[in-house]
């Protein structure tokens, strides 16, 4: 059984990587065990500052992705741009 715990956290809750077979499923796992951790960070020139975002916020922003393109009605295996 392979594991994986965060780099950041000793303490983080190790994710097992046996049953995560697809991109979705490990990141929603990733979400599951440290929504507070970072999960990156980003330049932004208008603040001239760096910006950290946590895996809850990554989340809520795939999930509005989601919504848009659910209401699209597009069929399956449309392509898109974004």
């Amino acid at each position: 059984s392979a594991n994986v715990t965060s780099p950041a956290s000793s303490a983080a809750p190790a994710i097992e990587l046996d049953r995560l077979d697809t991109l979705p499923r490990l990141f929603r796992a990733r979400v599951a065990a440290t929504p507070q951790a970072p999960a990156y960070r980003a330049f932004d020139p208008a603040t001239q500052a760096w910006r950290t975002y946590r895996w809850a916020e990554i989340a809520a922003e795939v999930e509005r992705w989601i919504a848009a393109f659910t209401a699209l009605e597009l069929p399956r295996g449309a392509r898109v741009a974004i």
